[in-house]
Formats: structure tokens, sequence, C-alpha cells
């Protein structure tokens, strides 16, 4: 069906959950993101495939929002592993399990295709400004943005679901600053949030780089505790300080980051944003009980 129906156009992302793509419908000549995902072949790993496709299903339900990236379809395809020439020279057209074995599963999202750029992009290049001068954060351009976001969060967390990879890549900004909320590859059911130890192994992969590890709550961090949707709270907070706060350096990034995490805000934020101050801390509170809910929030 995807050969068939789309021609791809290029690739936008690469991670641990697939690849990416910019891709026409030859069918209604319209513009979508293809999600492919290489589904396992081994019989004990069918329950990472299934949970794979259990994430699907809860995006499919949360998409129907104005501030969420849009779902279309999704579908099972099989295609046939491209093999070397020795290979070939050597396959027996009767054996039935090297012809199996010679079979890929993958699985197919087609996305609505975010035509802005992230949050984290748009984050850069204001930062990179603010290398050569002194700019103006607009409060009510950031206020705007944020308060999208967390109406996007507040329909996740109403659907009993919880993102848990809240940050500015996961962001796209749009036309006239209407942002989406995207990459749902690590939503769950909120009725699944004890995690065995190999999940929580699992998770941490994920949270082993800066760019996510920056913005997990402390809970969501800790290999041994259960967590709620709190834990998108607290991403909340970092991603609405780096919003305030320019940084002139990456270097400057992670330090003031990681010190907020800590409790510890750089003294000239606090004499410039003294309102905001309380309602950051209340995000970022250790104690998720005490965390404000996006509908709270809102």
């Amino acid at each position: 069906r995807y050969q068939n129906e789309y021609d791809e156009i290029e690739t936008l992302g690469k991670g641990g959950f697939g690849q990416v793509y910019k891709a026409r419908n030859r069918l209604d000549g319209q513009l979508y993101a293809i999600k492919k995902i290489k589904l396992q072949s081994k019989p004990k790993e069918f329950t990472e495939d299934l949970r794979i496709v259990r994430e699907v299903k809860t995006f499919a339900r949360i998409s129907n929002h104005p501030n969420i990236v849009r779902y279309h379809a999704s579908w099972i395809e099989v295609e046939e592993k491209k093999s070397k020439k020795k290979d070939r020279d050597n396959f027996d057209s009767d054996d039935s399990s090297k012809k199996q074995n010679n079979l890929m599963l993958y699985l197919i999202i087609q996305m609505e295709l975010c035509s802005g750029q992230t949050l984290e992009t748009w984050i850069r290049e204001r930062n990179q400004l603010t290398e050569k001068k002194e700019i103006h954060v607009d409060r009510k351009v950031i206020f705007k943005i944020f308060k999208q976001i967390v109406q996007a969060i507040a329909h996740v967390h109403w659907n009993g679901c919880i993102h848990r990879d809240v940050k500015p890549a996961n962001v796209f900004l749009q036309d006239g600053n209407h942002i989406l909320l995207g990459d749902f590859g690590l939503a769950k059911d909120d009725s699944e949030t004890e995690a065995t130890s190999a999940q929580a192994s699992n998770f941490h992969k994920f949270t082993s780089g800066v760019g996510t590890y920056i913005y997990a709550s402390p809970e969501q961090l800790a290999s041994s505790q259960g967590y709620d949707n709190k834990t998108d709270i607290y991403s909340l907070g970092i991603l609405l300080f780096e919003l305030l706060w320019p940084f002139k350096t990456g270097m400057e990034r992670i330090k003031t980051l990681t010190n907020i995490r800590n409790g510890k805000f750089p003294e000239n934020f606090v004499e410039k944003w003294p309102l905001e101050l309380p309602f950051l801390k209340s995000l970022l509170n250790p104690d998720p009980a005490l965390r404000p809910t996006a509908q709270e929030i809102l």
C-alpha cells in the first residue's frame, strides 16, 4: 500500500521509534508525515510490538484536538529484505523458513504534516540573537504558546493518558504562533504508570540524552518509582522557564536548567519575572501531589 500510494520526498527525522518521512499521497495529492516503525521478527519480542500498537491506538484516540498533531491512519506492511548477492546465490526458493526470515514487518502511521519549525528551533534561533544583543522577551507571545501546550496536555490527561516527553522538540509552531503537540512515541495510558524494572530500563534508554533528560521529572527518572500525569506538569515547568529565559551558550543552558531542577533560580530571573516565579516553582515542585493539574493551570 505504502509503495503504491505514496511518494517519499524527504526524511524528516530518525529515532528509536522509527523514521519519519515527508510523503505525498498519489490519490489525494496531499502531503503527510509518515512514520515507519520496524516491528520485531522474534516471537519473544512480540510484546514490544503490542506495546507499540497500543501507543498508536492511544495517539489515535487523543489526536482530535486543535493543538495536537492529527492522526489519519495506520497499517502493517510486509517488505522483503534486500539481500546481498552472495545470499541470493545461496537462497533456496523451496526453503520456506528462509523465505519467511527474509521478510520484514513495518507499522506505517499516517499523520498530519506540520509546516512550521519546532519550538526547539525557534528557541535556539532566538538565543542566537541573544549572543549579539539583549532581546526583549514578549510575555504575551510566550504565554500564548504556553497556554496552547497546556491545553493539549489537559486533553491528553482528560483522556487518561500521559505524554511523558513534553519538550520544545515535540512542539510545532504554525502560522500565527499556533502550536501542535506531537511525538507520542512515549505516551501511555495512565493506568499503566506502575513501571516494571524492564520498562524502567527501557525508559532510561530514551532519557539518557541531555535533551529529554533535562525535561523529565525526578519520579519519572527514578527506576523504582511509579508516576502519574503530574510528570508532564514538571516538564511544562522546564519548558516555560526556557521560553522565558534566553541562553547565550549551550553550556549555560545545561548548567542553568540543572540548577532549577534543584530549586536554584538565577538571581536576575527572580528580579525580572517576580510574578511568574511562584507559578514556575509550583510546576517544578519535587512532590508531584503538590503540582497543579493541567486543568487547574488553565
